[in-house]
């Protein structure tokens, strides 16, 4: 009788031991399942909205950079070449006025 019930638990307990497998097995599989589809929805937003932003940032970039040189080129280098003139005038003017006299 002992022995009967012994077999009857061991029997149940297999049972269990499958179906707490399988279940686990089931919620593994699930996840990786998930985890594929994040991954790709994760590249297709990459894809669709994250790299033509970057690709418009870069493009906006070099635009300001092309801007700067070309206003420094045409507005900066000109006012400071008039101011070194006028500066290189001036001592000029007051090295000839100030040649003859003593300090």
């Amino acid at each position: 009788m002992l022995e009967a019930l012994r077999e009857l638990i061991f029997i149940m307990v297999g049972g269990l031991l499958i179906i707490a497998l399988t279940i686990l097995i089931m919620t593994l599989l699930t996840i990786f399942a998930l985890v594929r589809s994040t991954k790709k929805a994760f590249r297709t937003t990459m894809n669709d909205t994250i790299n033509p932003a970057l690709n418009e940032f870069q493009a906006t970039a070099q635009n300001i950079k092309g801007t700067s040189k070309f206003v420094s080129k045409k507005t900066i280098s000109p006012i400071i070449q008039l101011l070194a003139l006028l500066n290189g005038i001036g001592k000029g003017i007051s090295f000839i006025t100030n040649f003859g006299r003593k300090k």
